[in-house]
């Protein structure tokens, strides 16, 4: 964990240079977003109010950078997994999230996983039959 840590700080450190650059970089939000969300999963932090902070960076920086650029397919992906984990947002934030990553780029990267987030929001807002399609 602390070789992960150390890259979580230099990645940092490159995105808020880009972000001293281009204040409305949707790039580097989406990689500090992602980079926090990371953190998160996989408990860099141990302390509960801190481990709380990083979602909700993650989420404000995911939200942020799909604001600026509406084609920024990885970042709506990961949005949708940070969906999953925050209290208060439900399938159907979940669902619009993963539909969009994949409208924007149908090959994308983690294609896979994100239709597995669509099928299984799409299972929860009862429609059983439309989450089918999804894991076809």
């Amino acid at each position: 964990q602390d070789e992960m840590r150390a890259l979580s700080a230099e990645s940092n450190a490159h995105v808020e240079a880009a972000l001293a650059l281009d204040p409305n970089n949707a790039d580097a939000f989406e990689v500090r977003g992602t980079t926090a969300f990371f953190g998160w999963n996989f408990n860099l932090e141990t302390d509960p109010a801190r481990r709380d902070v990083a979602l909700a960076n993650a989420l404000r920086d995911l939200e942020r950078a799909t604001t600026i650029n509406r084609q920024q397919a990885s970042a709506f992906s990961t949005l949708a997994a940070v969906y999953a984990n925050t209290p208060g947002k439900t399938a159907n934030d979940i669902y619009l999230a993963a539909r969009r990553a994949l409208e924007v780029d149908e090959f994308l990267a983690t294609a896979n996983i994100t239709l597995s987030r669509l099928a299984n929001a799409t299972y929860d807002l009862g429609n059983s039959d439309a989450a089918r399609q999804y894991c076809d």
